[in-house]
């Protein structure tokens, strides 16, 4: 079975098997392939995610723009290349007052987060976290129980917060079926373990 990004999907549906997994009417119509090659089973919503050590908890992007969280906050990668970045952005733009057809502000809100200091051009992820590069970052909230146990183990206490100023859901990444899988019947047992339909 394949976790691929939605988009990914859509340009490759010919490298997956039709299969209709067990929640196939509570998909909508947008987040499956009409055959069954595809369908979205998880997505999550935009959290920050912070060092407890730090002096201000964060609880919106609004704080981050606070010079208490000078070179601290970081974003896990490249917004034209990660979903995770780039729908950081629109929750970004959601808090400064933007709208899908205008992501301009959320773009001036990390633009102004640069200007500031308080953004650091590191890769938000474990390694960096644990090097102390950054304190806070935007990361989906599924990742949090992991990214949790991982932080402990570096003796950091991290947590996650939903920002009250943009709660915004990503779309849904996808499970497919690869059309070449050694061993199909493995592959559709674990597609049929939804973590979280997306609707």
């Amino acid at each position: 079975a394949v976790d691929v990004g939605i988009t990914y999907g859509a340009d490759n549906v010919n490298l997956f098997a039709p299969y209709k997994v067990q929640t196939w009417n509570d998909i909508p119509a947008q987040w499956k392939e009409a055959s069954g090659r595809w369908a979205g089973d998880y997505y999550g919503q935009i959290a920050l995610a912070y060092d407890a050590s730090i002096a201000k908890a964060p609880t919106s992007f609004s704080d981050l723009k606070d010079p208490a969280f000078k070179n601290m906050v970081a974003i896990g990668g490249d917004p034209t290349g990660a979903q995770e970045a780039l729908m950081s952005v629109f929750a970004a733009n959601l808090s400064a007052g933007g709208t899908a057809d205008n992501v301009q502000p959320g773009i001036d809100y990390f633009k102004s987060l640069k200007s500031s200091g308080n953004f650091v051009p590191v890769l938000a992820n474990g390694t960096n976290l644990a090097a102390g590069a950054y304190k806070v970052s935007f990361s989906w909230d599924f990742n949090g129980p992991g990214a949790i146990a991982t932080a402990a183990k570096a003796g950091i206490k991290l947590k996650y917060v939903i920002p009250s100023d943009a709660v915004i859901q990503g779309t849904p990444y996808i499970q497919a079926i690869n059309k070449k899988a050694p061993h199909p019947a493995a592959a559709r047992l674990w597609a049929d373990q939804p973590l979280r339909p997306p609707g």
